[in-house]
């Protein structure tokens, strides 16, 4: 086990050692991160807290001025491994909410805690009018930050390993409370590492060209090409890339609910395969019906979604069910051809662990 620091106060009789005090509560630690979010980092604001995910209350959500969200859990005592999957999985969760049910569900919690304003209003304060009209869970996307008095070895260790190895926008910070009222913060990672790890995961949207680029060289430009093309004809909404290496299939309402993303290829994945993440939710909405019609839809072309989201492009003919099935959704049921639900064809399980 490790302490975060070690603190005097300096008189004319030298150093004097500050004895380690115990945080009160963690509803104390989580009352002054809530008034000063700087002590987790600098531009922060706070969304919310203890709003309710799939997997329990989240602390604290807070905003940074990138437009990223932040995950902030708050342990009393020390912060154990298990801590940075539960945070992770908060995280993955938020990435993948629609703005409609995030900003709902973060202005109840607003009004339930009395702050001021909707998520609207402190996104157009705190990102500028411009930035907050395109805004979107997933973009620029989701950190993570585990607050509390130390942590085993074990937590830093995660935390050094994936941030430095793999960019995930992990980390986490110890606070020491000191007799007198001295409260000493240090972390795994200084605001200038974080910034340097966001650099490296590439801060900004991908372009068409990168993207279009990532297909030819995984050979799925003759899947995903015809999806891009026949979405942007059914609904007149240009799919978006993204930093994430994707294209987001845009909803009806500004843009900013994703009905589905568009994986042209993925690392250590099989050549020649491309994946589509897909919203049941989000689509019943945009064609104002219910969810168990698209997925009777997606049945009668023998198209299968794993885990609940994805779908396995590895032929033409799947990219065409993919067509197909659009086309009778947008356009009518007239439009589904009858052979698609003979076929026997389906969308391939995706690699365990992949995502």
């Amino acid at each position: 086990m490790t302490r975060a620091s070690i603190a005097w106060t300096v008189d004319n009789d030298g150093p004097t050692l500050l004895p380690i005090a115990p945080i009160p509560t963690e509803q104390a630690l989580e009352d002054w991160i809530e008034k000063t979010p700087s002590l987790i980092g600098t531009g922060l604001v706070i969304l919310a807290r203890q709003i309710q995910t799939e997997s329990g209350p989240l602390d604290l959500l807070a905003l940074d001025q990138s437009g990223a969200l932040i995950v902030i859990e708050l342990k009393r005592g020390l912060a154990y491994r298990e801590t940075a999957g539960q945070v992770l999985d908060y995280a993955a969760w938020l990435a993948e909410q629609r703005y409609e049910t995030l900003s709902t569900a973060v202005d109840e919690n607003r009004r339930s805690r009395n702050y001021r304003g909707t998520m609207e209003e402190v996104l157009k304060t705190h990102l500028g009018e411009s930035r907050a009209a395109d805004w979107t869970p997933d973009d620029p996307g989701v950190r993570v930050v585990v607050a509390s008095i130390g942590a085993d070895a074990s937590l830093r260790r995660i935390i050094t390993f994936l941030s430095e190895r793999y960019d995930v926008p992990l980390n986490g910070v110890f606070f020491d409370f000191c007799q007198g009222s001295v409260l000493i913060r240090t972390s795994v990672l200084s605001d200038e590492e974080q910034v340097a790890t966001e650099r490296r995961r590439g801060r900004g949207n991908m372009t068409n060209a990168q993207l279009e680029e990532r297909a030819r060289t995984n050979e799925t430009e003759a899947i995903v090409h015809p999806i891009l093309t026949s979405w942007n004809d059914l609904t007149e909404r240009t799919p978006r890339p993204e930093r994430g290496g994707y294209w987001t299939l845009p909803a009806a309402r500004d843009g900013r609910a994703s009905i589905a993303r568009l994986h042209p290829s993925w690392d250590g994945e099989p050549h020649g395969t491309a994946w589509l993440w897909l919203s049941v939710e989000a689509l019943a909405q945009d064609v104002n019906t219910k969810d168990d019609r698209v997925r009777a839809t997606l049945t009668m072309f023998n198209v299968t979604l794993d885990n609940d989201r994805w779908i396995t492009l590895n032929t033409q003919d799947i990219s065409q069910y993919i067509l197909q099935f659009f086309q009778a959704l947008y356009l009518g049921e007239n439009h589904a051809p009858q052979a698609a639900a003979a076929t026997g064809q389906e969308g391939a399980v995706q690699p365990e662990g992949s995502r």
